[in-house]
């Protein structure tokens, strides 16, 4: 049974987000809306671009199809459900405002010519199709009805307990392998498992902040390290101390000049503290200084699940600050670097009096 408070109000997402996107045990409390995603991500068969830590590049990784696995699963889904699946799927989703035909492909090939790579692999099929198997698609689209009973059973048999996994090899290296772990307990899905994990598979992006960030890198690698592991109040305190940082480096600049109001600072709140160092700081953060109010709350009032929620978003909007930060400190050598190159070349050709 799960233990943490599980989301509700948001709709499962599409396989690579979840997969790539979503740290471990972040409970998502399953409803009638989530079971086109659900599907997609229990057949997905597609690939994956990331960070290959093995290959260190980065690289594609093919979902490896556990015959198996996907055999004793489709199995249970009774002939009528079988052929009626992603017809039930594309009613649902206009219902929820989807677009007209949206599954069309989908659905030819999942129901005669068993085209899709999973159905192929586990049930064998029609084979290539053919004229009389075309027929046979249209013949069973035609007679697919779908209703309130074959949606109920296909949450019903969805949404039961179980646990599943998902395997995909590096294309450069199918030996480099990527695992996630999922289950399914009392109506509520969570990620269990991933390797490598969403740290690892982040840290090579991550080095250029090491400079801006200097004795604060550690904690930026923690913070998601501690989000990958499920944990969401601690993720935001450590992404709190970096955001503070970048501000005491922006204060230490500014109380130099002899404009600057040391008394007025040191009185203001930290939001406004933000808005009186626009000068020093990258705009993204004067222009959302909220960012700190958010992660704040997040220490005090917002639950673990909420934190786990917001945690991508927020982490996204440091990143946007740092990166402004490198390109302000980028810019900054290059005009220094150009003003030199200006004066000598001035000097050199500066004609004697």
């Amino acid at each position: 049974m799960s233990t943490g408070e599980a989301k509700s109000g948001s709709q499962l997402p599409l396989p690579k987000q979840f997969l790539m996107g979503v740290g471990l045990y972040g409970w998502h409390e399953l409803s009638r809306r989530d079971l086109e995603n659900l599907l997609k991500l229990m057949l997905f068969s597609g690939t994956i671009d990331a960070y290959c830590p093995k290959c260190k590049k980065e690289s594609t990784f093919q979902r490896l199809i556990e015959y198996d696995r996907v055999d004793r699963f489709l199995n249970q889904i009774p002939t009528e459900i079988d052929i009626l699946v992603l017809c039930i799927l594309q009613e649902q989703c206009l219902k929820e405002g989807g677009k007209s035909g949206l599954f069309e492909s989908e659905i030819d090939t999942y129901i005669a010519p068993r085209s899709h790579p999973v159905i192929a692999a586990s049930r064998g099929g029609f084979g290539v199709p053919g004229p009389e198997n075309v027929d046979l698609v249209d013949k069973l689209k035609a007679q697919a009805k779908p209703g309130a009973k074959h949606i109920a059973w296909l949450e019903n048999f969805l949404f039961a307990d179980r646990w599943f996994r998902m395997s995909f090899a590096c294309t450069r290296e199918t030996n480099h392998r990527m695992f996630f772990h999922f289950i399914i307990d009392e109506g509520q899905l969570a990620k269990v498992g991933q390797y490598p994990s969403i740290r690892d598979l982040e840290s090579h992006s991550t080095e250029k902040y090491k400079k801006v960030l200097e004795g604060r890198y550690p904690e930026y690698n923690t913070a998601v390290g501690l989000y990958a592991h499920g944990i969401g109040i601690g993720s935001f305190v450590y992404l709190r101390r970096i955001l503070e940082d970048l501000i005491e480096q922006a204060h230490n600049k500014a109380r130099v000049h002899d404009t600057w109001d040391e008394d007025t600072y040191s009185r203001s709140r930290v939001v406004e503290k933000i808005k009186l160092l626009d000068k020093f700081l990258p705009t993204f953060i004067v222009d959302h200084a909220t960012i700190y109010s958010i992660l704040s709350k997040g220490l005090h009032e917002l639950s673990e699940e909420e934190c786990k929620l917001y945690f991508p978003a927020l982490k996204s909007a440091i990143d946007l600050i740092l990166d402004q930060e490198i390109e302000r400190r980028d810019r900054e050598k290059k005009v220094i670097a150009a003003s030199k190159t200006i004066q000598k070349i001035a000097g050199e050709i500066k004609k004697p009096d």
